[in-house]
């Protein structure tokens, strides 16, 4: 599926804050079904969900760093095109970095009549 991300945009969050790239509206009318159907379709509870598709370019800035961050990039021109062939589970190893657990590719075939193709179990 071709995506396309056009601005930047701040999720704040006190000290846990995040710049990051946010979608076209055509891409997020494509992105914020399948985030939901996908963490439907986990059978395990997930401590942190997100249904707001973005690309994070900076996390756990507090106050004073994101106003840097804004300063720097909020009205910078973004465009951001590209194919996206599979997506990533990843999970938050302690306070450190996510890792990834698990890679998901689309097999590029016809919707199925219950999203199999999108079902992990």
């Amino acid at each position: 599926m071709n995506l396309a991300f056009n601005h930047v945009g701040a999720f704040e969050k006190g000290v846990n804050s995040v710049i990051c790239l946010l979608p076209d509206n055509e891409s997020e009318i494509i992105l914020k079904p399948l985030m939901k159907r996908i963490q439907k379709g986990l059978k395990v509870k997930l401590t942190h969900s997100s249904s707001n598709p973005h690309l994070t370019i900076g996390r756990r800035l507090d106050a004073e760093k994101l106003s840097v961050a804004k300063t720097l990039f909020m009205h910078k021109k973004i465009s951001l095109k590209f194919c996206c062939d599979r997506i990533v589970l990843r999970v938050r190893e302690g306070n450190s970095q996510f890792v990834v657990i698990e890679e998901f590719v689309f097999q590029s075939k016809p919707p199925l009549p219950r999203d199999e193709q999108l079902s992990m179990f």
